[in-house]
């Protein structure tokens, strides 16, 4: 079993330590925006060249939140090139692979290229999706996430934006708030597990992916802001105690070292 995975990460600013680091964190986050920009600048006219790819967003719709997703997923639909079919459940009791299952169960999923996975709390920078696509394509990655920015809420350290690269090529991708998902990795990660919090999830494809010998990954150039806490609607004691029996049960023995160590800037 994995014992050390969720112990000792990088942890969550918060409260009142999150309002006193908040302008800091603002400032070297638009200090490295101009550093990544040269690069965009070139990349959102390569980008503007890739063969239109055929992706499914799926996403889950929480009470009371509903304006708050339409408008994440009108932003990364907003698409130059490529064609985007949204794909929208509500909540209900129901935990969110279970949903996002439900949503991909509508759909004849080898009609797409890639399956994106977005939550309702998440600022987006321009250009989001085409760019974010071409780092993905440009570097074959099978399973991918856009980094964190420093006014972020966040868990672990390597999700983090890092302003030397575009890309950095890792053992590691979060199950949110945003995946992405090649078709080459559908029949190995879909259906996903039936999990409450889904806490662990991301540590057996870092298993699968590892065996399977994928490119998986860290955008650095599209970085996105998560902006509520994380478990901030629920107990993490509980999300541990399932996440732990669940990698038990898949005999994932991968130690966090392991996991964490690749970390390879492109």
């Amino acid at each position: 079993m994995v014992t050390d995975f969720f112990e000792n990460a990088a942890g969550d600013i918060s409260g009142a330590e999150w309002r006193r680091f908040s302008r800091l964190l603002s400032i070297v986050d638009v200090a490295y925006d101009g550093l990544i920009a040269r690069y965009n600048k070139v990349a959102i006219v390569r980008a503007l060249m890739v063969p239109p790819q055929k992706l499914l967003l799926a996403a889950i719709e929480v009470p009371g939140r509903e304006k708050e997703l339409q408008s994440v997923v009108n932003s990364i639909s907003a698409s130059a090139v490529h064609h985007v079919t949204q794909s929208i459940a509500p909540m209900g009791q129901r935990g969110k692979f279970d949903n996002i299952n439900n949503i991909l169960a509508r759909h004849r999923l080898c009609d797409f290229d890639w399956i994106l996975i977005t939550d309702d709390d998440v600022a987006l920078p321009s250009n989001f999706l085409d760019l974010f696509l071409y780092y993905c394509i440009k570097n074959k990655l099978k399973l991918a996430m856009p980094a964190h920015r420093f006014l972020s809420h966040k868990t672990f350290a390597i999700t983090e934006r890092n302003c030397a690269s575009t890309v950095r090529l890792t053992n590691f991708v979060e199950i949110g708030p945003i995946t992405i998902i090649h078709r080459d990795a559908f029949s190995s990660l879909i259906p996903f597990p039936s999990l409450r919090y889904a806490w662990g999830l991301d540590v057996l494809w870092s298993a699968v992916a590892m065996q399977q010998n994928w490119t998986i990954g860290i955008v650095d150039a599209t970085p996105i802001r998560h902006l509520r806490p994380i478990a901030g609607t629920y107990g993490g004691d509980v999300a541990r105690k399932e996440a732990e029996a669940f990698l038990d049960e898949h005999s994932v023995t991968l130690s966090r070292a392991e996991i964490m160590s690749k970390n390879i800037r492109v």
